[in-house]
């Protein structure tokens, strides 16, 4: 073998090592670069999921236990009480507790409105699930309504429904006697939006 042959085998073997130990290394630096977008990646990801959990509303469902039509002979000492059973979706953290709502409307025979209102805040309800029973006085718009299996500690009563007119001009006192139907809506609100709601009909005549 001449001279330059074995000066370029020896030259050949002593840089094998270092071109192997760079081209390992730069594997390792491709290796780190795609664990690092990876992880990029799924953080906004983590992120995204997040920002959709916050934009996405609350689920809600209020089914009666009750009729939803009675008939009452026009008494002003007259009490109906109403069953719901209220259910929310999770995150406990953003659905609960949710807030309900009570509304009366007023109809003459004609299926006119007379007046109507809400009772606002009129209950709460703490868990993913539970039972809201609604005491009504169809002909008592001062002692119109009650949170019946409201927790002892914070027992309120009976709450006015303030009543206005139909044009939302007048506040109604005394109910007229062409007063004919009382429709009742219970409203549940999650905290982070959503909706749900169920009506009762009150024949008063």
């Amino acid at each position: 073998m001449s001279t330059l042959a074995t000066l370029t085998v020896v030259l050949a073997l002593w840089t094998m090592p270092a071109q192997a130990e760079q081209e390992l290394s730069r594997q390792r630096q491709q290796i780190l670069d795609l664990e690092t977008r990876v992880e990029i990646q799924e953080a906004e990801t983590a992120e995204l999921r997040l920002a959709m959990a916050r934009q996405t509303p609350c689920s809600a469902d209020l089914v009666p236990t009750d009729p939803r039509s009675v008939e009452v002979t026009p008494n002003p000492g007259a009490v109906l009480r109403f069953g719901l059973l209220a259910t929310l979706s999770r995150p406990e953290e953003r659905c609960i507790p949710a807030d309900v709502w009570v509304t009366g409307t007023y109809l003459d025979a004609s299926e006119e409105v007379i007046c109507t209102g809400s009772v606002e805040h009129f209950a709460q309800i703490g868990s993913l699930s539970g039972s809201l029973s609604v005491e009504i006085r169809p002909l008592d718009l001062i002692q119109f309504a009650r949170w019946a299996n409201q927790p002892a500690r914070t027992e309120a009563g009976f709450l006015q429904l303030r009543c206005m007119s139909a044009d939302g001009l007048v506040e109604v006192r005394t109910l007229p006697d062409a007063v004919a139907t009382l429709l009742i809506r219970v409203s549940l609100f999650p905290p982070n939006g959503g909706l749900a709601t169920s009506d009762f009909r009150v024949n008063l005549r």
